[in-house]
């Protein structure tokens, strides 16, 4: 019934696919591997522990997990399995060592248990969400444990998953454990599951654990060379942007420049497929710019603005970074990007009113007086301008943003707690502990 389901959506999806792998926003490549699976891996004794996230946010913040696990080499073999080109590219970019990465399966029947054959694995581990119903069923016929770390779930969510409650409730059992980012998200949750015996904890947010650490900064100190930035300069970094946030930084830069020769704004855009239109945008503007991936050598002296367009590098530039913008915040429909990273490193920073994916986070560094709301090119000028013209101001909201996100871990350890206990348990023949919200 599923897969004929998914067929049928596929057929009427069809004419949309065409348009989008002619035009390059979807990739003919990533279906046909997501079709044909991951080769069998050779059997060296070892359990298999499979993690998945979606995307590339969702990929960085299993940084933890998968940096728990595999500092157990001869313990553990990791699978990482990703939805998105993006996404893969960040994983081989960020993660390294006994780690592979392969791409999801599309959730129809055959695929799932084509890849469950060839990665053999002992535990599931999806990030926030990614509650594909084949992929638990398969999980729950082969007594395969399932844990879901991180989750969040807003009221989209809520009211999507309440709809297709009836038939998704079967695949939701195959969790074990299930790790909720607030106790309106546990409770939530709950509700889906019904009288389940999954065990549901407030954990906290992992995005407060998966921030950037020595390896960022020596990268962080190899950008500064290869770019050309001096002391002298001060950098506005404007990480993960959409459109059109690319043009509003653009011109928010414009209003200071004659004022602030110093400054220097790095736009590095969340979607690697925009890069040649940001790149189009700068070169139409007049402004004379650096290009991440056409250096080869080091420039002598920084440009007024560099473009990024690489994957998994805006970690170093958050480090490189006197100033941050948020993007994704500013985009109508996009719900912002981690504002955690650059508060967690010390920086000032700023973001539009668009964060509901952050809502949480936003709001504490916005009490904390570690960020600022901003909502036009005017109001980006002019918070820059402040933090330019009193340097003590931004050390000191950058200091409160890296306290406020001290205060808040805590959710690796417990994350990492359930998943070892959930391998000392077994499958889903277990006898459960009692469901807990706690």
């Amino acid at each position: 019934m599923l897969d004929a389901f998914y067929l049928l959506a596929s057929v009427l999806l069809l004419p949309l696919w065409i348009c989008q792998i002619a035009t390059g926003s979807k990739s003919l490549t990533l279906l046909w591997h997501r079709v044909i699976g991951v080769a069998p891996l050779p059997d060296d004794g070892r359990p298999v522990l499979w993690f998945h996230a979606s995307s590339i946010g969702e990929v960085l913040l299993l940084g933890p997990l998968l940096k728990h696990f595999g500092q157990q080499p001869l313990k553990h073999r990791l699978v990482l399995s990703t939805e998105t080109v993006g996404g893969l590219q960040a994983a081989k970019a960020v993660f390294a060592g006994d780690l592979l990465v392969i791409h999801v399966p599309l959730d129809l029947s055959w695929c799932v248990r084509r890849a469950y054959a060839a990665i053999r694995p002992r535990l599931l581990v999806l990030s926030e969400l990614e509650l594909w119903p084949n992929l638990l069923l398969e999980a729950k016929r082969r007594g395969i444990p399932v844990a879901v770390v991180n989750s969040r779930m807003n009221d989209a969510d809520f009211r999507f998953f309440q709809r297709i409650n009836r038939w998704h409730r079967p695949a939701l059992a195959a969790i074990a454990w299930w790790g909720a980012q607030t106790l309106r998200d546990a409770e939530r949750i709950r509700r889906l599951l019904g009288q389940s015996r999954t065990t549901v904890e407030v954990t906290g947010s992992l995005k407060f654990e998966a921030l950037a650490g020595a390896s960022a900064a020596n990268a962080s100190q190899k950008m500064r060379h290869l770019l050309g930035f001096s002391a002298y300069d001060r950098t506005l970094v404007a990480g993960s942007t959409h459109p059109p946030e690319e043009q509003i930084l653009l011109d928010a830069f414009r209003r200071l420049a004659r004022q602030h020769p110093e400054l220097r704004l790095v736009l590095v855009p969340r979607d690697s497929r925009r890069f040649p239109k940001v790149a189009e945008m700068l070169r139409h503007s007049g402004i004379p710019f650096a290009q991440r991936s056409r250096l080869i050598a080091p420039l002598e002296r920084s440009e007024p603005v560099t473009l990024i367009d690489s994957i998994g590098e805006l970690p170093a530039f958050w480090q490189l970074a006197d100033f941050g913008f948020v993007g994704g915040s500013l985009a109508p429909h996009c719900g912002g990007q981690n504002v955690l990273e650059p508060a967690a490193l010390g920086k000032p920073i700023c973001f539009g009113p668009n964060v509901w994916n952050f809502s949480e986070a936003s709001a504490g560094l916005l009490q904390a007086q570690a960020a600022r709301r901003v909502h036009s090119p005017t109001e980006i000028a002019q918070t820059v301008e402040e933090w330019l013209n009193d340097p003590d101001l931004a050390k000191q909201m950058g200091e409160n943003g890296a306290a406020y996100v001290q205060s808040q871990r805590g959710a690796a350890a417990a994350t990492i707690r359930a998943l070892d206990e959930s391998l000392a348990a077994g499958g889903p023949d277990r006898e459960p502990k009692s469901p807990r919200i706690e």
